[in-house]
């Protein structure tokens, strides 16, 4: 029975809800690791100790391959969550007929957020790899005479932390994108529910499920403003946009994909009857003038 309701959703939601559940465990199995293996020190970080330095690198090179395929997976789990998006919007649109510009705003807000994305994605990989060789393969130890200075440690460091910052504002993006989506989804639900009432047989999507993706954008633009404030107090916001995209990610987006894979099939299907329908088809050149009567 389970699997019959499983089935009977739309593939791309529970293609989504899948890589998500995934990048999730991904995410906590991580998480899980780092803690175990090191005691993470603001003060260790802000002072440079080599110690910490070395911890946090060994840390790091014992769990490459696994980071790194999970950094691919949240890309390819973002495109996925898109897709369905990309889907309510045309049909909200009536195949590219009615709000281009709300259907204009989706696809560039989708795309760029993908791309986004997936570069911060391809640049963290490239870090992950260099650190990786250039710790194991170089001297980072010895660069005084007297020996023992560590220095290269502190410099690979600080290296790293400019590398991180400079995909923080990219990386965040993805959040303000989210925030757009749902945004300009919710107000046209809210408008295409008058519209359906007036087109018998003309299905359209709940606005409980349009409410949940605002909670959803809302809290992507606290993260996105969480991400951003971490220069100012960095335990503080890191904290927050920790919470606040556990809750988004392990909760309420797989909640929401669930809610439109039940809806999208029943929904596709009523717009693909309607557009076939004659009350669907586009006026014809004379129907379609000002000011008919010719007499």
């Amino acid at each position: 029975m389970v699997l019959s309701y499983l089935l009977s959703m739309d593939f791309s939601c529970l293609l989504a809800i899948l890589l998500i559940v995934v990048r999730d465990i991904f995410d906590a199995i991580l998480s899980a690791r780092q803690f175990r293996s090191s005691s993470f020190s603001f003060a260790d970080m802000k002072s440079f100790s080599p110690e910490y330095i070395q911890v946090r690198f060994e840390t790091w090179s014992n769990n490459k391959s696994f980071m790194d395929f999970s950094l691919m997976i949240n890309a390819i789990a973002l495109f996925a969550f898109f897709v369905p998006l990309l889907q309510v919007s045309w049909i909200l649109s009536d195949g590219g007929k009615r709000r281009i510009s709300s259907l204009a705003v989706v696809c560039v807000l989708v795309l760029t957020g993908a791309i986004c994305e997936l570069i911060v994605s391809l640049i963290l990989l490239g870090i992950h790899g260099t650190e990786t060789w250039i710790g194991n393969d170089f001297n980072l130890e010895d660069w005084t005479d007297d020996g023992g200075d560590m220095i290269g440690w502190r410099v690979l460091e600080l290296v790293h932390t400019v590398l991180r910052g400079m995909t923080t504002w990219i990386n965040a993006f993805e959040w303000i994108s989210i925030f757009g989506i749902m945004t300009t989804l919710f107000i046209v639900v809210q408008s295409e529910r008058s519209y359906s009432h007036s087109n018998a047989g003309a299905e359209t999507f709940g606005i409980k499920w349009a409410l949940l993706g605002l909670v959803i954008g809302i809290l992507g633009l606290f993260d996105f403003v969480a991400e951003i404030l971490r220069l100012q107090s960095w335990v503080t916001f890191v904290t927050i946009s920790f919470l606040v995209r556990s809750i988004n990610m392990f909760i309420l987006v797989p909640i929401y994909l669930f809610i439109l894979g039940r809806q999208l099939p029943i929904i596709k299907g009523s717009f693909e009857e309607w557009n076939h329908s004659d009350a669907g088809k586009p006026l014809s050149p004379d129907e379609n003038v000002l000011g008919t009567d010719t007499s």
